[in-house]
């Protein structure tokens, strides 16, 4: 490892755990303002389920799924959990 990294690696290692991921945020958001002009969008998306794995609610920006399906994969999660 050359000088200039192991300045690196050591700068890193005295930041604390917060500031990490701080610094991590910052050079993400400052990539996508120089690459795409903007912050990139999260679809959001909810959807509440009851115990005997019934959908109650679905809000939010998402295609329409089978119902039937997302309780199925629920139980099966639930079961294998």
């Amino acid at each position: 490892m050359g000088e200039e990294e192991e300045s690196d690696v050591a700068y890193w290692q005295a930041q604390s755990p917060e500031a990490r991921p701080a610094a991590l945020e910052e050079i993400r958001r400052e990539y996508h303002l120089w690459k795409y002009d903007g912050e990139p969008s999260f679809r959001k998306a909810v959807t509440i389920i009851k115990t005997d794995g019934t959908v109650v609610r679905r809000m939010g920006d998402v295609e329409p799924l089978d119902d039937e399906a997302i309780c199925a994969d629920e139980a099966e999660a639930t079961q294998a959990g």
